[in-house]
């Protein structure tokens, strides 16, 4: 709760909107995965890519 606070008015400080955030994001989810497949941590290239995937809205929609 207290990290989340803190999170949220570092963000609002810096005065961040969501075209410039949602930028940020993809910039370092896109680092993280190239690591990650450096590193052949493929479980990590998988979240990573489901992450991003949500956050661009390509998500795959399945029937449960």
């Amino acid at each position: 709760s207290n990290s989340y606070l803190l999170l949220k008015d570092d963000i609002e400080e810096c005065d961040l909107n969501r075209p410039e955030m949602t930028a940020k994001l993809l910039c370092t989810l896109e680092t993280a995965m190239h690591r990650a497949m450096k590193e052949k941590q493929y479980p990590a290239v998988a979240s990573n890519a489901k992450v991003l995937m949500k956050l661009i809205r390509l998500e795959v929609k399945t029937n449960s």
